[in-house]
């Protein structure tokens, strides 16, 4: 799976474990930082390929409480390990869905 489109603040996106619609506020891109498990269990953790880290709030959330998306793939837009989020009964990938834009996106071209 590989996606053309990239991720900029003001778009909408879901996840596969929640029924929120949220609205990207930040993207950080090109991070390598280790996995919570590995920094928690490691004295030297090893880094973790390029990924993505959003801020994000609910769509529709006055208050645009801040909410954060950690370690997904930006080219399949598929976290980089297993987890139990969203209650599964057994370990799974978590991705992201683009659903749309909420008012104007700011793109980048490179």
């Amino acid at each position: 799976m590989s996606t053309t489109e990239r991720l900029e603040p003001g778009m909408t996106i879901r996840t596969n474990y929640g029924r929120e619609e949220y609205t990207i506020l930040e993207v950080t891109r090109g991070c390598t930082c280790p996995s919570f498990r590995d920094s928690m269990n490691m004295k030297n953790p090893p880094p973790r390929p390029p990924h993505l880290h959003l801020v994000c709030y609910v769509t529709g959330d006055p208050k645009k409480t801040k909410r954060w998306l950690n370690g997904f793939d930006e080219a399949t837009l598929r976290s980089l390990e297993k987890t139990y989020c969203g209650k599964k009964t057994e370990l799974d990938y978590d991705y992201i869905t683009i659903t749309g834009q909420d008012g104007n996106v700011q793109l980048s071209l490179f």
